[in-house]
């Protein structure tokens, strides 16, 4: 009996209620997580800032090093404005874009794989852009 009950709950769909449940604990695990490293390690500030003597370089936190990079090197309403809003505006899209049916939520699946390639392009371009902005930072 317990063995059919269990085949029936593991192919069951899971429901509205229960996957917010779980992403609210992972959300809530992650949230604490984050909170702990940042009482373990000291944030990487620099100096009090001066009114009076401006810095010779700022640079931005690194989740902003690549559109910082893209600001530096091309046109400020395309660079700033433009292309994060595509990009963003494309991983938003994506469950339209690429819409799988009965999807199985599995990276990399063969039924995934036009949207696996759009992410993985948006990451890759942001990270190596981040990379740039770190390097060719003055």
């Amino acid at each position: 009996m317990t063995d059919t009950l269990r085949k029936s709950q593991e192919e069951s769909p899971l429901l509205r209620e229960d996957l917010l449940a779980r992403e609210g604990l992972s959300a809530l695990i992650c949230t604490l997580l984050i909170a702990l490293l940042a009482l373990l390690f000291e944030p990487a500030l620099g100096p009090p800032g001066d009114p009076l003597e401006t810095p010779s370089s700022v640079r931005a936190p690194w989740i902003f090093l690549w559109v910082q990079w893209l600001l530096r090197y091309g046109p400020v309403l395309a660079a700033g404005l433009a292309l994060p809003c595509l990009l963003f505006g494309t991983l938003a899209a994506l469950p339209w874009i690429a819409p799988v049916r009965g999807s199985t939520g599995l990276w990399l699946a063969k039924g995934h794989l036009t949207a696996s390639l759009i992410l993985l392009g948006i990451l890759g371009l942001a990270v190596s852009l981040s990379l740039l902005g770190l390097l060719t930072s003055p």
